[in-house]
């Protein structure tokens, strides 16, 4: 979904393709949460919650337009995608 807003034509075309977006992944934070607490023993549990927070961080700094491997970064995250739609 978020590799289809480069295909939007107009600013209508975005704001719907976003809204949809942040529809996609509403459950997902909420949902990673739920499941750590059923992995983990409760002691476990703030670690390893602190360990998935750091995601956001390091994708955000391989991301970044100026880092070397954003370009492949990003054509990695698509091609996965990709593969994880053709396979459900």
């Amino acid at each position: 979904m978020a590799a289809l807003t480069g295909l939007v034509q107009s600013v209508h075309q975005l704001y719907l393709a976003r809204f949809l977006l942040g529809l996609a992944e509403a459950g997902y934070y909420p949902g990673i949460v739920l499941y750590l607490t059923y992995w983990f023993r409760q002691r476990e549990q703030a670690r390893t919650l602190a360990l998935f927070l750091t995601g956001y961080p390091v994708a955000s700094i391989l991301g970044a337009s100026d880092f070397p491997a954003s370009f492949w970064a990003r054509a990695l995250a698509a091609l996965g995608k990709l593969a994880v739609a053709a396979h459900s």
